[in-house]
């Protein structure tokens, strides 16, 4: 992600990340849209989804990871193309002694194990 914000403005480029933030979805006769915030080695990149991307980014959580593909590098985020398309990554399972939980930051609530690794719990839309 990192190499992503270095690329010149124009570059057509695949991303991959961790959703962090959800913007409004916003629909009208003229356009649909809804910006996103990804993260991934703790650099965040602002996402602006077009169209039926938009609308397929409605069903997204925060804390899941997901790539998209086809977008379009502007002077300071990334948006989508008619060909973008959300893939959501298969949940990797972990196993461990849960022995905390960190809400410090509310949502997603990271779950503790003994191994020091962490598990996100995200929010769920209603």
């Amino acid at each position: 992600m990192a190499e992503a914000k270095g690329l010149p403005v124009k570059r057509r480029l695949s991303l991959n990340g961790d959703v962090t933030e959800l913007g409004e979805f916003v629909s009208t006769t003229k356009y649909k849209r809804k910006s996103i915030k990804l993260e991934c080695d703790d650099v965040n990149m602002d996402i602006v989804l077009w169209g039926q991307v938009a609308e397929e980014a409605n069903k997204l959580v925060i804390g899941e990871n997901v790539s998209i593909t086809a977008l379009i590098k502007e002077s300071n985020r990334l948006v989508s193309t008619l060909s973008s398309k959300i893939e959501v990554s298969e949940s990797t399972e972990k196993e461990g002694i849960v022995i905390g939980i960190d809400d410090s930051n509310g949502y997603p609530i990271d779950i503790v194990l003994e191994s020091g690794e962490t598990m996100p719990i995200p929010k769920q839309n209603a």
